[in-house]
């Protein structure tokens, strides 16, 4: 699939991302924690070994080399949390996107009355 860029296409946003879709994310790109800007600079892999690869350090380049920020908003910055469009099977339940500093959860699920925040992709034709 080609979900990795649809996050990092700023317009013509067409909808919340699947929990597919931040599988694909997670397993096809490499993770680089920031911690001056408490977040996730989320990088397209330039080899097969960063896939899927959650670092505090990479030799990637924010200012030349493809990629998105995922901000962290809870447990003092710590901690970010994105959903999906897809409810669980008993539907008090949604499937999101969920990370510390030192992991990334791609399908984790959660009580859908939380407050938390939405990201959403351009759907490619």
């Amino acid at each position: 699939g080609n979900t990795t860029f649809k996050y990092a296409q700023a317009c013509a946003l067409d909808g919340i991302p699947t929990s597919a879709d931040f599988e694909e994310l997670y397993t096809q790109c490499l993770w680089v924690w920031d911690a001056t800007n408490k977040g996730y600079n989320v990088f397209k892999s330039k080899s097969d070994s960063d896939k899927g690869k959650v670092t505090p350090t990479a030799t990637y380049d924010v200012s030349t080399d493809p990629h998105i920020f995922l901000p962290a908003a809870f447990n003092g910055n710590r901690s970010g949390t994105y959903w999906s469009s897809i409810l669980c099977d008993d539907d008090s339940y949604a499937y999101c996107l969920y990370f510390y500093s030192f992991a990334v959860i791609p399908k984790r699920n959660y009580n859908v009355e939380g407050f938390y925040s939405v990201r959403l992709v351009r759907r490619s034709n």
